[in-house]
């Protein structure tokens, strides 16, 4: 393989639509075993297959920025209830009780609420052209969730479970914020590590809890394919492909990322699940992409 093909292949821009793809199917695969893994128990063993896994990778670079990562450690705990206790087992919990049309647009705030979050803490500056992708890519979503038609607004039933999911997306938006300010230079696989040592204590007592009321894992096949799928691949290829995204590109542009979950959803339900594809979404996804192209540009040097 060429230098020029591993360089594009390494770019930020690749691997965030990887981590994307990667989140997608996480999703599909949580909703298939909704029967047989309660969706705090996925969560658990997802970070805990995860954490085996990645470990033994992490290790030399734990020891070599042990001091670093030791003076950070308030944030990487930070980072740990948000990304690893919060998100994932929020969403989760939401789809129990909410339609696959709500969580998804409440889904598609994240690009907006990360631009917001990052000015209201940092004073992050927000450019034009981001707004103008990140509108864009609203857009598209909202086309292929509503299915082309504005009536659908009107069948949506907001149950408990959407305040919950919205609640969710604010903890991706804070943590892709505050990954970003996280010292340069620390290797992303022992910044992931740290951050699932402090998330997975944190999961502990909601996994005591679900199990109290009756909702027990069922131990086969399936779920045990699908903890080492959304463990390994979703989990540790989906966060360390993000993590490089944010630590290269910042937070405002990788948030636009966000919006091809719906997109790649879509395609694996079509291949897994067998729906078909409709006119609408030949409208849709379009200005996703190129909404993502406007809000990925960086900005413009003055002479």
């Amino acid at each position: 393989m060429s230098p020029a093909t591993l360089a594009s292949l390494r770019s930020p821009y690749v691997l965030l639509t990887v981590a994307m793809f990667l989140s997608a199917s996480n999703l599909i695969v949580g909703r298939a075993v909704v029967d047989h893994v309660p969706p705090v128990a996925l969560s658990f063993w997802r970070w805990a297959t995860a954490l085996l896994f990645l470990l033994p990778i992490a290790w030399p670079a734990l020891c070599r920025q042990r001091a670093i990562l030791f003076r950070e450690w308030k944030l990487l705990c930070l980072l740990g209830f948000l990304g690893i206790a919060g998100f994932l087992t929020l969403a989760y919990t939401a789809l129990q009780w909410t339609t696959a049309i709500n969580a998804s647009l409440i889904n598609a705030t994240v690009p907006v609420q990360i631009p917001i979050i990052a000015w209201l803490m940092f004073r992050d500056r927000v450019t034009p052209r981001q707004t103008a992708g990140v509108l864009l890519t609203i857009v598209g979503v909202s086309i292929i969730v509503l299915r082309g038609d504005l009536r659908v607004l009107g069948d949506l039933d907001f149950a408990w479970g959407d305040p919950v999911m919205l609640f969710a997306t604010f903890f991706w938006a804070f943590y892709s914020v505050l990954l970003k300010r996280l010292p340069e230079g620390l290797h992303p696989a022992a910044v992931l590590t740290v951050v699932i040592a402090f998330g997975l204590p944190m999961l502990l007592p909601f996994y005591a809890m679900e199990m109290a009321s009756g909702k027990i894992m069922i131990l086969n096949e399936t779920a045990i394919a699908a903890i080492l799928y959304v463990g390994i691949f979703a989990a540790v290829g989906g966060f360390l492909f993000w993590h490089h995204g944010v630590a290269k590109i910042g937070p405002n542009r990788t948030g636009v990322f966000f919006n091809l979950v719906p997109v790649f959803g879509l395609f694996l339900a079509m291949l897994l699940l067998d729906e078909k594809l409709y006119p609408f979404h030949f409208f849709g996804i379009p200005p996703i992409f190129i909404g993502i192209w406007l809000a990925s540009m960086p900005p413009r040097r003055r002479a």
